[in-house]
């Protein structure tokens, strides 16, 4: 509280030093606190910007941490749907790296709605494998941000090939469909099995791009600690799995479903444990 308009201003508590410290001109003369209370004014002020700057950090930390387990959750359960849906539509033909090369074309033309509801459900987990490299860039960016921008690159080119695939699904379906109508004739069932394959090998296709860019942006949160370390080593040794049962599929020779089985669980993991858990804005520096 303040004297008239050429008094003395006395303060009673230290809280209206920011009061004075902003105080207008009364009466032609304007309140100013003295050298040691506008040091302690200044003070003040710096510790509360900094703790609006850790707090708004802070927030910003844990939005991120929520979206992107949210992302990893999102692509673990389209992906997982979509490839249960296809395993009912198609149950002599699922895991076909491992199959027989020929489908059942009449299984296709009786459960066309599941063909459908895989290629809507593959569509989708295209775009949350973008969605997904996107938050796990803006992550990672600040330990190494070239590494993550290839990365996330990485993960572009998964979800357009993975897309891209559909069209080979639909394909396979208008085929079946028509061989059901117009009698079995043999030369559809070969037309039917090339788009089978088609199908096949666009969807191994992509999981290429995806192993690089997952073994670049697990190695930079074990880099960077924002994960315990023990996730980030489960998350490398099983996309290496991957990688290689990806790289024999697409040479012709099949694979067992037990390579790829380590890092099966491991994103649900993740997404779960970042959900819960957060991220540590620990050691953000690029190295």
């Amino acid at each position: 509280m303040g004297a008239g308009p050429t008094g003395p201003v006395l303060l009673s508590k230290r809280d209206d030093l920011r009061e004075v410290s902003r105080a207008e001109p009364q009466g032609g003369r304007t309140l100013r606190c003295s050298g040691t209370e506008g040091a302690k004014v200044r003070a003040e002020d710096l510790i509360l910007l900094k703790e609006l700057v850790e707090a708004g950090k802070t927030n910003l930390v844990n939005n991120t941490s929520r979206v992107l387990g949210a992302a990893f959750l999102l692509q673990y359960f389209t992906s997982l749907i979509s490839g249960l849906i296809l395993s009912q539509a198609l149950p002599g033909n699922f895991l076909p790296s491992v199959g027989p090369a020929s489908v059942n074309l009449i299984d296709v033309a009786n459960n066309a709605w599941l063909i459908r509801a895989n290629i809507l459900g593959q569509t989708i987990t295209a775009a949350g494998v973008i969605f997904l490299g996107a938050m796990l860039f803006v992550t990672l960016r600040r330990r190494n941000e070239e590494t993550a921008l290839v990365g996330f690159g990485f993960y572009i080119l998964e979800g357009a090939l993975l897309a891209a695939s559909m069209i080979a699904t639909f394909f396979l379906l208008q085929i079946g469909q028509e061989y059901a109508t117009a009698g079995a004739p043999a030369y559809l069932q070969t037309i039917g099995n090339l788009a089978f394959e088609s199908m096949n090998f666009g969807e191994t296709l992509a999981e290429l791009p995806f192993c690089l860019g997952a073994i670049l942006f697990y190695y930079l949160f074990y880099k960077s600690r924002n994960i315990p370390r023990v996730l980030s080593l489960w998350g490398l040794v099983g996309v290496f799995l991957v990688l290689i049962g990806t790289l024999f599929a697409m040479f012709g020779y099949g694979v067992s479903f037990f390579v790829y089985f380590p890092y099966v669980p491991f994103e649900f993991v993740i997404g779960v444990w970042i959900l819960v858990k957060g991220i540590s804005d620990a050691s953000g520096m690029k190295q």
